[in-house]
């Protein structure tokens, strides 16, 4: 809470409630975006590992590039 917020100035307060298609559209986008980090966040430990595995051989001359 906060000490100078009264409940009778909240009541007092307007917001826009957006409509149910803008909604439903935020929802889509947001999912699609949570998606595509996933599918990232997979990727990058699957390249981390692949760097794990090939950086001591790279440094210690077992492979060149």
């Amino acid at each position: 809470t906060q000490s100078k917020l009264a409940l009778h100035r909240i009541k007092d307060i307007e917001f826009i409630l957006p409509s149910k298609h803008l909604i439903e559209k935020f929802s889509i986008t947001s999912k699609n975006i949570i998606s595509i980090l996933q599918k990232n966040h997979s990727f990058i430990n699957s390249i981390t590992k692949t760097r794990d595995a090939l950086l001591p051989k790279l440094m210690s001359g077992e492979i060149r590039v």
